[in-house]
């Protein structure tokens, strides 16, 4: 895995004064289309806008660290995909769709908050590879182009002190991170604070409601966990939404950054040059489906600040985890019921 060597100083970060009109100001890559966008958020419908997009992204260089970051990235994603190729080779049901044919069934006009679901429908098979993912081959063409989406996302942050591409990439670290270390209670020493055994593959899919066991959830958290703070202006969305009355009414004045970021690093995705990447994250509709929902389910949930949408997550929690808090005339199928926990627990 690449390092990318950050050192730590004691020196104080340069502070840059600006006002508050400064950030009112276009943003750094707006959406070509963005009145229809979110009806039509398919490979074909962003071919018209491609050239706009790319041409003024790929024009800014990127300094060395930058690059290490992105193939620090690279790395992560890579191992993720590799895992993905490996469950589908498992796996006879799979079932094979050109990626330029998907388009997202669940995008209507309106905002991405709601798309927001309760509940997810997961993949319910337990993780088995048969071959170890390393040998996995993810092909040129796949390689390029995760690493040409990379280097695009890290041109789209802003030079912020914070919501950085820098930041970005220690998120998505640690998303990895933690993805990786999930064990059962059993599988610790408390009492020595180290592991003392390792859980079978079917006790962590049920002890983690499915998350471990599949690798599309996995990728698509590290993928959120990158895209988080695309464009970011350094603002609060409370202040942006006073300063950028454009971004404001779009997105109905919630959540604003965080909609602003999956939306143009979706269409991004979406465009005709990366259709072998998302070829590789998905190959049919009902993936293509659970990977929009995870992210945007992942991302909207960054934005802490929004005491209403807090508090609308609390409860589904409670929801969840509260046998007395599910009406007793909804009941739930036992599948419904792991996968409310899954979604909450992802977020």
């Amino acid at each position: 895995m690449c390092n990318p060597n950050i050192s730590v100083t004691n020196k104080k970060p340069k502070v840059v004064a600006y006002s508050p009109e400064h950030f009112a100001q276009p943003q750094k890559r707006t959406l070509a289309s963005r009145s229809g966008a979110r009806g039509s958020a398919s490979s074909s419908s962003s071919s018209s806008s491609s050239s706009s997009l790319g041409s003024d992204v790929s024009a800014d260089s990127i300094d060395e660290k930058t690059m290490r970051l992105v193939e620090w990235n690279v790395d992560i994603m890579a191992q993720q995909l590799k895992k993905i190729t490996a469950m589908r080779e498992s796996s006879s049901a799979t079932t094979i769709e050109d990626a330029d044919d998907l388009v997202m069934t669940e995008l209507k006009e309106g905002t991405m908050l709601e798309e927001v679901r309760e509940i997810i429908n997961l993949s319910t098979q337990t993780k088995q590879y048969k071959r170890d993912p390393d040998d996995i081959d993810l092909g040129e063409a796949v390689v390029y182009q995760l690493q040409d989406y990379v280097r695009e996302i890290s041109k789209l942050y802003n030079n912020n002190p914070f919501h950085s591409f820098e930041h970005a990439s220690h998120v998505t670290q640690s998303v990895a991170k933690l993805l990786a270390r999930v064990v059962t209670p059993d599988s610790i020493d408390y009492q020595d604070m180290c592991y003392k055994k390792q859980a079978g593959e079917a006790q962590l899919h049920e002890y983690t409601y499915g998350i471990t066991s599949d690798p599309l959830i996995h990728f698509a958290c590290i993928y959120s966990a990158l895209i988080h703070d695309v464009d970011h202006s350094g603002l609060p969305n409370a202040d942006l939404i006073r300063w950028n009355r454009e971004l404001a009414d779009r997105y109905k004045e919630k959540s604003v950054a965080e909609q602003n970021s999956v939306d143009l690093s979706w269409e991004l995705l979406m465009e005709p040059r990366f259709v072998d990447l998302r070829s590789c994250i998905y190959r049919n509709q009902e993936e293509m489906d659970r990977f929009r929902q995870l992210v945007v389910n992942s991302v909207m949930a960054t934005d802490i600040a929004d005491k209403e949408l807090g508090a609308l997550r609390r409860k589904r929690w409670e929801k969840a985890f509260d046998q007395n808090a599910m009406p007793n005339d909804t009941p739930e199928t036992q599948r419904d019921s792991v996968n409310r926990k899954a979604t909450i627990v992802i977020e």
